[in-house]
C-alpha cells in the first residue's frame, strides 16, 4: 500500500529560513545538518534542501 501523505521538511531552505541561511553563510554546517535531523525526528520523510 502506498502512503497517501508524505511529510516534507522544508526548514533547510536559505530563501525561506533566516536561521538556516545564517548557519550556511557562517559555515556552521554541523548546526545546519542538525536542522535537518530535527525535521526527521519530528516526522519528515523527505528533506527539501534549497541552497539557491
Amino acid at each position: 500500500m502506498r502512503p497517501t501523505f508524505v511529510n516534507i521538511g522544508e526548514r533547510t531552505n536559505v530563501t525561506g529560513s533566516a536561521r538556516f541561511k545564517k548557519l550556511i553563510v557562517e559555515g556552521d554546517f554541523a548546526a545546519a545538518l542538525s536542522v535537518a535531523r530535527q525535521q526527521v525526528v519530528a516526522g519528515a520523510q523527505v528533506i527539501d534542501v534549497n541552497m539557491d
